[in-house]
């Protein structure tokens, strides 16, 4: 099925969030072309392209609207398909590092309150737990990213 194209026709000028969000739209409808696609869900994202087509929303309340969509886009292709945009697991695992990170401050933290050590075990925990955890998480993610693209669930888009 073919995927509807794009046809706001309001005059933007360069460099607004409007203008971007519109850019974002069209670049993962034409990412969504490259693959194939079940008719069920090419048709959820046709309703949703018509929906856009149709509406009279204006700026800020259009911008959200397209943002709206872009987001349940590409939660239904996660869900129903695993395809995933470009990076995606490797952000998701650097907020899991990042988390690991603040974590490791915590337990500075209790160490410092329980110990005789002077506050900057703290710091010490919680700047090598946040590099080590990024790196770890950047790691991993970049890793699912490439088995991703090897077994082409993954889109063209970022």
């Amino acid at each position: 099925m073919e995927i509807t194209e794009l046809q706001l026709t309001e005059n933007l000028s360069n460099g607004t969030k409007l203008n971007k969000s519109i850019t974002q739209l069209r670049a993962l409808l034409r990412a969504i072309k490259e693959k194939e696609l079940p008719t069920e869900i090419a048709g959820i994202i046709n309703q949703d392209v018509e929906e856009l087509n149709a509406t009279s929303l204006k700026r800020d309340d259009l911008r959200k609207h397209i943002n709206l969509k872009v987001k349940k886009i590409l939660s239904m292709l996660k869900k129903e398909l695993k395809v995933v945009p470009k990076k995606h697991y490797q952000h998701r695992w650097q907020g899991f590092g990042i988390y690991f990170g603040l974590e490791m401050g915590l337990l500075g933290l209790i160490i410092w309150l329980i110990s005789d050590f002077s506050l900057s075990v703290v710091s010490i925990f919680l700047s090598t737990g946040l590099c080590i955890g990024q790196a770890v998480g950047l790691v991993v993610g970049t890793r699912k990213d490439k088995k991703a693209l090897k077994e082409g669930r993954q889109l063209n888009f970022e």
